[in-house]
């Protein structure tokens, strides 16, 4: 006798389906089977979460720096400080808020970026927050401490790299959580001793 309640599911691997997405018909290796209720298909709406960050479009900064590095011309000066923060507006220095559909899902996105980390290629790191990236500094001098800056010792070209730390919270139907997420860009530094420009003027 047939069955006249529930479902007949229809179980289709890989090797039935082409790179398009479409499903071969009558591949010989679908299976069926009848169920009283059709399956229930649990989404992890974390890994949905992290999968929808790419529509959010967060970029790595673009590092700023006074001086700006001129490697034709270097005028990165030996113990001299040199002045750091980020531009790149929203998409790099944040925050960004989007609610985007992954995987059926309507997930709601937040992004805070809240450090970035530079590398200044001599063996330092470090650390600066969002605050201190954020815009230039108001005032810059030969004889300021940088809140965000480094003073490099010798010589040479180094590669300056920084790395955006993000906090990403977020919101599905049922559940919520945050990770973390990180960018990196690079700029290569110039860096001289100070020139010294002699002029001769003759004596009449």
């Amino acid at each position: 006798m047939g069955q006249t309640a529930g479902v007949i599911v229809i179980c289709t691997p890989y090797p039935c389906v082409t790179n398009f997405g479409d499903t071969i018909p009558d591949c010989p290796t679908q299976t069926q089977y009848w169920a009283p209720a059709a399956p229930v298909v649990v989404i992890d709406e974390g890994a949905a979460a992290r999968r929808a960050l790419a529509q959010l479009d967060l970029d790595p900064v673009t590092i700023a720096m006074a001086p700006q590095p001129n490697l034709n011309e270097p005028n990165v000066l030996i113990g001299a400080p040199a002045y750091f923060w980020a531009t790149g507006g929203a998409p790099a220095i944040g925050p960004l808020t989007s609610t985007v559909t992954q995987d059926g899902l309507t997930i709601t996105l937040n992004a805070t970026l809240d450090s970035v980390t530079y590398d200044t290629g001599d063996g330092t790191t470090l650390t600066c927050t969002r605050d201190q990236v954020a815009s230039a500094p108001s005032s810059m001098s030969l004889q300021d401490d940088p809140d965000c800056g480094h003073c490099w010792t010798a010589s040479g070209t180094y590669t300056l790299t920084a790395t955006s730390a993000w906090t990403i919270t977020w919101q599905g139907p049922t559940q919520n959580g945050a990770f973390d997420y990180a960018l990196g860009s690079t700029i290569d530094v110039a860096v001289t001793d100070r020139p010294v420009n002699l002029t001769t003027e003759k004596t009449p």
